[in-house]
């Protein structure tokens, strides 16, 4: 999904994470641990195509930002990789609970999705995890940034274990 905002000139795109009633996603998210790329590459280099057509030569003007949770964090990052890639004036990517992409942007790069030479040094890989669990900790980020977790803190726990009592 895109959000074009004409008078800021800025396209927020966002890419949702894993579907469980999607066997394609199940087997994306499995393909993750094996450093594959997802199915959905050729939909987003498809997606970025079109955006780019509907903005015409404009779109170089345009900041550009990806964001996603889970799957769609690596397919957030991905995505700000392929645009960049295609001339877009990228940002940022913004993640939640990232299985780490530094893996498969490399795959991506390997098997052409993405020319090997796309300079990414000048965007900013953003990402937040909640306290580490089996999807954050499959493998290394692109960023080069300090991971920010989120930490439930404990009196708040309390409050909501003492709400959901009554």
């Amino acid at each position: 999904m895109a959000f074009v905002n004409h008078n800021t000139k800025e396209i927020v795109i966002a890419t949702a994470g894993t579907k469980p009633s999607d066997a394609m996603d199940l087997l994306d998210d499995l393909g993750l641990l094996f450093g594959l790329v997802p199915s959905k590459m050729s939909s987003i280099t498809s997606f970025l195509h079109r955006i780019k057509e509907e903005l015409g030569d404009d779109f170089k003007n345009y900041e550009t930002i990806t964001t996603g949770h889970s799957l769609g964090s690596t397919l957030s990052d991905l995505t700000a990789v392929k645009a960049k890639d295609m001339g877009y004036n990228v940002f940022e990517s913004i993640t939640f609970d990232s299985p780490g992409s530094g893996p498969i942007i490399k795959a991506a790069k390997k098997q052409g999705y993405i020319s090997k030479d796309v300079d990414i040094s000048d965007i900013e890989f953003d990402v937040t995890d909640a306290t580490p669990n089996l999807i954050n900790t499959t493998n290394l980020d692109v960023s080069s940034a300090e991971i920010n977790m989120v930490v439930p803190q404990p009196e708040i726990k309390q409050k909501t274990e003492e709400k959901n009592k009554k």
